[in-house]
């Protein structure tokens, strides 16, 4: 996992495929003060558990409240199953990658960089 600030106004949160002694998401919201668009790139997450759906809703309405996004990208079919099932999906905004996610968001200082 991996935590990197793409501007002033935008974190982007990558998750691994490794698996992690704690919720990887609780970081992120720890320090999220609402300050920042967030966008979590799932393209090396394997599983998605109760415990970091929590945190993704949390954090969703963290943002919310303070008039900032959350965009999860790259989600494989299989996590984004999860959404569905949960009825989740409406809840969150999703991209088909880390490049569209920030599109969405329009943080063109990264994108030109």
């Amino acid at each position: 996992m991996g935590i990197q600030n793409l501007s002033d106004d935008v974190v982007l949160v990558t998750l691994s495929n490794e698996p992690q002694l704690e919720n990887p998401l609780k970081e992120i919201n720890a320090c999220q003060s609402g300050t920042h668009d967030v966008v979590v790139d799932f393209s090396g997450a394997e599983l998605l558990t109760s415990e970091m759906l929590n945190s993704l809703v949390i954090l969703e309405r963290a943002l919310t409240d303070y008039q900032h996004r959350l965009v999860l990208c790259a989600v494989p079919p299989e996590i984004k199953q999860i959404f569905w099932r949960t009825g989740l999906e409406t809840l969150f905004e999703f991209a088909d990658n880390d490049l569209a996610a920030l599109k969405s968001l329009r943080c063109t200082p990264y994108l030109e960089g």
